[in-house]
């Protein structure tokens, strides 16, 4: 993610009271879109997030997904948003600039 430092700190930038590393990010992204900032998609940018895992550490990676998850969804209601609000969703706040486009359907705008 890149983004202006005043803006992300007006943001409130990441949540380190979130419990586990799971849905952290999911809730930055939440609150920028919900306070109007624009999310894109730049197809050149590359983030290599591997994780070299056995399937045990798999299934306990995605358990902890889920769990943040439930954190994630528990403080979005606590600020009068629901799962299923298409108006605050990330993947429904998503904006491509003028010359991007998504292999996942986006258009620029």
């Amino acid at each position: 993610m890149a983004a202006s430092r005043q803006k992300l700190l007006e943001t409130g930038g990441f949540d380190k009271t979130f419990p586990m590393a799971a849905a952290e990010g999911r809730d930055l992204c939440g609150r920028w879109a919900e306070s109007q900032g624009v999310l894109g998609y730049v197809p050149a940018a590359i983030v290599d997030h591997l994780h070299d895992l056995s399937f045990m550490g798999f299934i306990r990676q995605h358990i902890g997904y889920g769990r943040g998850a439930k954190v994630l969804s528990g403080r979005r209601a606590a600020r009068g948003f629901f799962d299923g609000d298409k108006r605050t969703g990330v993947q429904a706040s998503l904006v491509f600039p003028e010359g991007c486009s998504s292999e996942f359907g986006g258009e620029s705008k």
